[in-house]
């Protein structure tokens, strides 16, 4: 590329514009701030920024980032422009217009250094020679972020959240969300949680204590599932696997108690598996209870027990279950 196809434009402003001028331009622009870009010395000319160089720079950076003028050419691209004169305002060398033809070399033609006639750019008006002086600051430039969004793959299969502590005969227990990951129709879940029973009532007996028994057989407990609000019916019956009875006695007048039961342990439980399928799993308890010289009476299972509280109020447990190992809820696929 030859000086004559490659213009500069401070050549010509050194030749055009007298020092006096250069600085007759900055009057009354005078700012001790360093963000005044009109104090400053361009360290190419080595005299102070004019209007016209600011603007020269914002104009290129602009450019540089328009699309439509900022275009990339493969190599076919480029030898085509060069045969059909599309390129004219630059000259080749014979060894360079044989390397493009022979696919060794490159033509460049958004080199950032190079000046480029303006209405080459699409400005509008008489023509001029637009050249890049990164020496030159870039001044009222408002810069626009974009913020790109990318596909991250959400490789979860599937996932569920659990309640704790969760007081009645009717809890519900946990929801199973399945993920867009999945790669079976089509699952065996298993899951635990720990429970405790809560036992209140009166009695009014003065000569005798009361006393009570809870029992829950696996027979009286069972779990359902619902989608979307309405309970579904299971392909496989799941298997429950708790069995405790709980004996006390108690004086006369109110009395209350809890203490930990053991873990309900339930395997079996089969679901249809779909991206976006979400299940909700309920417990149903039907205790049995038996009690003498006490007016009132009632048993309630906590389940998903996460604090385990333990204590007594008038009453007394004779005999106490095997606590749980652990406390907390765990779940499996098979």
């Amino acid at each position: 590329m030859t000086d004559q196809f490659c213009l500069n434009y401070r050549s010509r402003i050194k030749q055009n514009l007298e020092p006096q001028t250069l600085l007759d331009n900055i009057k009354g622009r005078y700012d001790t701030s360093n963000n005044n870009p009109y104090v400053k010395i361009n360290a190419t000319t080595g005299l102070p920024l004019t209007q016209y160089e600011l603007d020269m720079r914002r104009k290129i950076e602009i450019l540089k980032y328009n699309k439509s003028s900022n275009v990339s050419l493969t190599k076919k691209q480029a030898w085509t422009q060069i045969v059909k004169g599309a390129s004219q305002r630059r000259t080749y060398s014979q060894s360079q217009i044989l390397a493009l033809q022979n696919g060794t070399g490159t033509a460049n033609i958004t080199d950032d250094y190079c000046p480029t006639l303006s209405t080459s750019a699409g400005i509008p008006g008489a023509p001029f020679y637009l050249q890049l002086d990164p020496n030159v600051p870039l001044y009222n430039y408002l810069i626009s972020n974009t913020y790109a969004t990318s596909n991250v793959e959400n490789k979860i299969t599937w996932t569920h959240t659990n309640n704790s502590d969760v007081f009645g005969n009717d809890p519900f227990l946990f929801t199973i969300f399945v993920g867009p990951a999945i790669d079976v129709n089509y699952g065996i879940f298993t899951f635990s949680a720990p429970l405790s029973l809560r036992v209140s009532g009166t009695s009014s007996s003065t000569d005798v204590s009361g006393t009570f028994a809870v029992t829950i057989p696996n027979e009286n407990i069972s779990v359902s599932v619902s989608y979307g609000g309405s309970d579904i019916a299971l392909n496989t019956t799941p298997v429950i696997t708790f069995e405790s009875q709980i004996n006390g006695k108690t004086g006369n007048g109110s009395f209350n108690g809890q203490i930990e039961i053991g873990k309900l342990n339930v395997s079996n439980l089969g679901l249809s598996l779909s991206p976006g399928f979400v299940y909700e799993i309920s417990i149903h308890y039907v205790p049995i209870n038996s009690y003498g010289n006490i007016d009132t009476f009632t048993s309630t299972i906590i389940t998903g027990v996460k604090n385990s509280v333990s204590g007594t109020t008038n009453t007394t447990f004779t005999t106490n279950p095997v606590p749980s190992t652990g406390s907390s809820f765990s779940i499996n696929r098979e």
